[in-house]
């Protein structure tokens, strides 16, 4: 067997690296003024943030994505996890949710990867 049939067996098993970036998120189907929240990392995947709701496993968002190179972008994520945490800097934040990408056009996602790779050879 060979590394694409086993996966990825490196430290780090995501597919897609990731980096900071600030979003904004809105739930499709809700009465919603359109909630913002702190993100955790953004890669061309996804993103995880933090936020004051407990959103459902496999809930739809619409996102508007600001990266802050002034790079902006919409798409639809669909919520895979989101669990309870604690955080020093707002106590108001009560969880950490992560999200796939499932509605996002390639140029949107190129432009993700451009600035994740830049960030990355930064550091």
């Amino acid at each position: 067997m060979n590394n694409v049939d086993q996966g990825y067996m490196g430290a780090d098993r995501r597919r897609f690296p990731r980096v900071n970036a600030m979003v904004k998120y809105k739930i499709i189907n809700k009465e919603s003024n359109g909630k913002a929240g702190n993100t955790k990392n953004i890669c061309a995947g996804g993103i995880a943030f933090f936020t004051h709701d407990d959103i459902k496993a496999r809930s739809i968002l619409s996102l508007f994505v600001s990266l802050p190179d002034a790079t902006d972008f919409q798409a639809k994520a669909q919520v895979v996890w989101c669990d309870s945490v604690q955080v020093s800097w707002d106590p108001e934040i009560h969880y950490e949710c992560g999200v796939k990408f499932i509605e996002i056009d390639e140029e949107s996602r190129q432009k993700i990867s451009k600035y994740v790779f830049l960030r990355l050879n930064i550091n």
